[in-house]
């Protein structure tokens, strides 16, 4: 609470004010980060091609955004209060996640249209986008110690590989 007082120009007895407590405090910077990361992802796929291209183009605007805000990457992926799982469902329920996931859904059925695919597999797929996204960043922006050859053409090969990866997941129903 001092950190993010002294940051704004208040003691932190004044975001008490606004704030009942540090939870409180979490899920408002996680909806602003969250709002901010939506509008990316939607500008940068309105009026875009093929749901295919717009698939990479969604998945290129999320990285971007977080490679330009990592410590808004580790706020929400990496706080204390994520990792251990107590906030997550507040998060989860919060109207700007709900946005995010409202986003990326409809385009992964799109996309299933597109490739004629399993639509019931879209929330698998929609699922797997996200976990080799935050995957990839994870390794991106907090593994900056490994000698990485190239992460320019690295990036460049995740999102087409994370792009594949739900066409697949579409195509195919594992439990066939």
């Amino acid at each position: 609470m001092r950190s993010v007082a002294k940051q704004v120009g208040m003691s932190a007895m004044g975001l008490y004010y606004y704030f009942n407590d540090k939870s409180e405090l979490l899920v408002a910077l996680w909806d602003s980060i969250l709002d901010e990361l939506h509008i990316q992802v939607a500008r940068a796929i309105d009026g875009a091609g093929s749901a295919r291209e717009r698939l990479r183009l969604s998945i290129d605007a999320n990285l971007s955004y977080w490679e330009a805000h990592p410590e808004n990457f580790r706020l929400v992926y990496m706080s204390e209060q994520t990792v251990r799982g107590e906030h997550s469902q507040k998060l989860t329920m919060s109207s700007s996640y709900q946005n995010v996931i409202s986003i990326s859904l409809p385009l992964i059925e799109q996309v299933a249209i597109e490739i004629n695919g399993d639509l019931r597999q879209a929330p698998l797929a929609r699922d797997l986008r996200l976990s080799l996204m935050v995957g990839f960043l994870h390794s991106a922006l907090i593994n900056v110690r490994y000698p990485w050859i190239d992460l320019a053409k690295l990036r460049a090969h995740a999102i087409e590989s994370i792009a594949i990866a739900v066409e697949h997941c579409l195509a195919q129903n594992l439990q066939e």
